[in-house]
């Protein structure tokens, strides 16, 4: 929905399709799911498309993507930057992964160890009668979205971002603080699962951003506030030369 406004101004997008995610492949192995992978995907795919000039806009994880490919490859960066309720710090305790319930988190992490949930996809979401819901409602999306990304594939991107995120400190906040392109940092004020205190860290650490809280703006703004947010995204791009 977001992407829709963002056309309707005259910007072409391309909505990637992550590894372990939407009809994209999801191998078992630990390795295929480290940050780094993710960063030459999305180089890979600039290439293929040959696209030089660019912003690149991630929410939550799809945020602390674009700050690992800035990382990653620091000679072919965007000419904009927008970073939507995301964080370069892994945000999570133990077991609290996206501000759940411990124990249930407990319980999901022992099956993925025991072999007993692995990388395959919710058919029988599929199954349940969403017809009376549109597919712009957020429950529409949400169970699009359930159906689509393993419960396995979710855990390990967790793990690769916790990983990336302790190891590369240092070097993440360097290349954050060398940024010298528009960035626009967008978070919600009563977002529990990465709370607004983690944009402005990012504001703070990148020259010259800007940075936009929406209220009340729980984690899903992308679903919630499609237009709203499109529209912001739209006055931050106007006047960039691309």
């Amino acid at each position: 929905a977001v992407s829709k406004v963002v056309r309707k101004k005259g910007y072409s997008t391309l909505c990637i399709d992550l590894r372990g995610h939407g009809r994209s492949s999801t191998p078992e192995e630990v390795e295929y799911y480290h940050l780094e992978n993710f960063a030459h995907d999305i180089q890979q795919i600039l290439k293929k498309e040959k696209i030089k000039k660019y912003a690149m806009i991630g929410h939550s994880f799809g945020g602390s993507l674009a700050i690992a490919y800035c990382n990653e490859f620091k000679k072919l960066q965007p000419k904009a930057l927008v970073l939507i309720q995301s964080t370069y710090r892994y945000p999570y305790k133990k077991y609290r992964e996206l501000n759940a319930n411990p124990a249930l988190g407990f319980i999901i992490r022992s099956l993925i160890k025991r072999g007993v949930i692995k990388n395959k996809r919710f058919e029988k979401v599929k199954s349940l009668d969403l017809q009376k819901i549109t597919h712009e409602n957020i429950l529409f999306q949400l169970f699009d979205e359930i159906y689509y990304t393993p419960f396995k594939a979710v855990f390990e991107c967790l793990d690769a971002a916790e990983e990336y995120a302790t190891t590369k400190e240092k070097q993440i906040v360097k290349t954050l603080k060398s940024i010298n392109f528009p960035t626009l940092v967008i978070a919600g004020k009563k977002d529990k699962v990465i709370k607004y205190e983690y944009a402005a860290e990012l504001h703070t650490l990148i020259p010259k951003s800007q940075l936009k809280i929406f209220e009340p703006g729980n984690h899903q703004l992308p679903l919630e506030k499609p237009k709203e947010l499109g529209n912001e995204i739209v006055n931050f791009l106007t006047g960039i030369k691309f």
